[in-house]
Order: C-alpha cells, then structure tokens, then sequence
C-alpha cells in the first residue's frame, strides 16, 4: 500500500513539476515578446525624435539660407505625379499637354531663380 501511495505521491509532483516547467516557458515567451515590444517601441521614438530633430535643424538651415536657396528648396517640392492611363484619346491628349506645361514651367522657375 505504500508503494502505491509513493507512487501516486511521485505522479503527482512530476505533474507539478511539468506544469511548473510549462509555466516558466510561457511566462519566459511572455517577458521575451514585451522585451521585443518594449525595444521596437523605444526604436520606433527615437527615430521620431532623430527625424523631428533633423526636420528642425534643416528648416532652421533653410531660414537663415538666401532667398535663391529657399526659393530652390521650394520649386524642388513641386512634383508631378505618374499620370494615370486614360480610356479617351482626348483625355489623354490633355493630360500630356498639362505635363508639358508643368516642365516647361518648372524650367521656366529654375531660369527666374537662377537670375537672382
């Protein structure tokens, strides 16, 4: 009978022992994702500050540039984007017109710029 009595005993804590095991493991998963989490966030924020900071700095830089400096940082700003497929020839027709006309004014600023 105390055999039987160890044994149920000994069953009982190596099933203790396992989910205590099972336990640690999920608790160590746990800690180690918040850990990632915790880090990708404080990455995440330092690289705020360092592109707010740089943001900051290169405004501050504009500022004090000559009008013809700040007058080029401007014009570069000024994009078109890729245009879209059209179904109509018309359409088509008018959007390439308005691309050229953006080049050309675009060209025509960087020309009024650089006489300054």
């Amino acid at each position: 009978m105390g055999d039987k009595a160890n044994a149920e005993r000994n069953a009982i804590e190596e099933k203790a022992r396992k989910e205590k095991a099972d336990a640690a493991a999920k608790y160590a998963k746990i800690e180690l994702e918040f850990e990632k989490k915790k880090y990708n966030e404080q990455l995440a924020e330092q690289l705020k500050i360092d592109t707010e900071r740089k943001a900051k700095k290169e405004a501050e830089q504009l500022a004090k540039a000559p009008d013809k400096q700040k007058l080029e940082a401007w014009l570069s700003k000024f994009t078109m984007e890729q245009m879209p497929i059209f179904t109509d020839e018309a359409s088509q027709k008018i959007a390439l017109e308005i691309t050229l006309k953006f080049s050309g004014f675009k060209k025509w600023a960087k020309t009024e710029i650089s006489n300054i």
